[in-house]
């Protein structure tokens, strides 16, 4: 995601530079190489947490009597500490969150039992990221001004093309 998401700010700041400065002539340099779809698609596929780490997660919190730590978790559960500690952030980050911190230990909250991943906005956010990425390739691989594309696909009521 974040290599979509910096791409796409290149592009919008490329176009503002020109639009805000009147630049007559800017040369955006796009380096691309075969490998590119595949750090894209694990940026996709790794932005959310496993259905199975949350649902893990969650069942050995509910099996606790005071909570536990990142370290606790670790050793009840076969995961390692990036994937505990990106679950948690992503529960912690969901209205109302299932999951809370006191002191040093995560524990359930009374959202817990309502709880379900929203697996619609899961699915419009990764359809979003696959929609950019064939954006890019599109761009790649656009015969014509690349200036015009790159308006058209920021919105740009009124595309031109630069005639090159």
């Amino acid at each position: 995601m974040a290599n979509d998401e910096f791409r796409q700010n290149v592009l919008q700041n490329l176009v503002l530079s020109i639009g805000l400065f009147a630049i007559d002539e800017a040369y955006g340099i796009l380096l691309c190489g075969e490998e590119d779809d595949r750090i894209a698609d694990y940026f996709i596929r790794s932005a959310f947490p496993p259905q199975q780490h949350i649902s893990d997660i969650l069942r050995v919190l509910d099996e606790s009597d005071n909570g536990l730590s990142v370290p606790e978790i670790q050793r009840v559960l076969n995961l390692g500490q990036t994937q505990i500690d990106k679950t948690i952030k992503f529960l912690t980050a969901q209205s109302p969150s299932p999951v809370t911190k006191i002191s040093a230990k995560w524990q359930l909250t009374a959202a817990t039992g309502s709880y379900r991943v929203d697996q619609a906005y899961v699915d419009a956010i990764t359809n979003t990221r696959q929609a950019e990425q064939q954006q890019m390739r599109d761009y790649m691989t656009h015969p014509h001004c690349l200036m015009a594309f790159v308006q058209a696909a920021l919105d740009d009521p009124y595309p031109e093309p630069c005639g090159q």
